[in-house]
């Protein structure tokens, strides 16, 4: 049987700069136009690595007894987010009523 071919030759380093570019390019289009979504992912991502050193801690404990402070730092910084989050809440709730009576009142008259 007569050989294989050889491979074809490498391309040309200003094509692979090009295509580099162009993807850098696409990436960076993308995140502009979904900017939610991409930070969304973000935030999974930094919650799920949190998650696994808690669970890694967790699994240490007994060596380390680590889980204590963790657990009290995880309380402090999710504390006053949660508060406030729930007074951003009630405050849209208390808009979103605010308005909703005043269309009905002017519906009424």
């Amino acid at each position: 049987p007569p050989p294989p071919p050889p491979p074809p030759p490498p391309p040309p380093l200003k094509q692979l700069a090009t295509a580099g570019a162009a993807a850098a390019s696409r990436a960076v289009g993308f995140v502009r136009r979904h900017p939610a979504e991409c930070a969304a992912a973000l935030a999974a991502l930094v919650a799920t690595d949190y998650l696994n050193l808690l669970v890694l801690l967790d699994a240490s404990d007994p060596v380390l007894r680590v889980g204590r402070p963790v657990a009290a730092a995880g309380r402090r910084l999710v504390g006053p987010l949660g508060r406030f989050a729930r007074r951003l809440l009630l405050r849209h709730r208390k808009k979103t009523a605010t308005v909703a009576a005043a269309k009905w009142r002017a519906v009424a008259r």
